[in-house]
């Protein structure tokens, strides 16, 4: 498997709350936003919320949708699938706005994935 520069990323997510896997479609962060996350999420313990404001910010701005089927809303009692898809019939423009609201833990964790743990050492070459 090689490393693909500029693909398209993909992280399945295990949801403790309703006990499913998520799939979320993600870019990666350019060097600019790298630096503002680590230098911003690194703040003292005093400033936790505003921490967690900008990582959940952080996933959102990165995230590029999810898979057909894995997100649905409540709509006066009726639960209704939603699609990050532009193309798709149920697509939702405020999909990010959901999970603003209802998850933020959603891309909270993905900001946190991505960039602080997007790559592991995993030993030295030997020649």
């Amino acid at each position: 498997m090689s490393l693909i520069l500029n693909a398209e990323n993909k992280v399945k997510i295990k949801d403790n709350i309703s006990n499913s896997e998520i799939l979320i479609y993600y870019r990666m962060p350019d060097t600019e936003e790298r630096v503002f996350f680590r230098t911003n999420v690194g703040i003292s313990p005093e400033k936790i919320y505003e921490r967690i404001d900008i990582a959940v910010e952080a996933g959102l701005k990165i995230m590029t949708g999810f898979r057909k089927g894995d997100i649905k809303i409540n709509e006066n009692g009726s639960i209704k699938d939603i699609s990050s898809d532009k193309d798709d019939k149920d697509y939702n423009d405020d999909w990010k706005d959901f999970f603003k609201k209802y998850r933020p833990d959603i891309p909270e964790m993905l900001a946190y994935k991505v960039f602080f743990s997007s790559c592991d050492f995993i030993g030295e070459e030997k020649n």
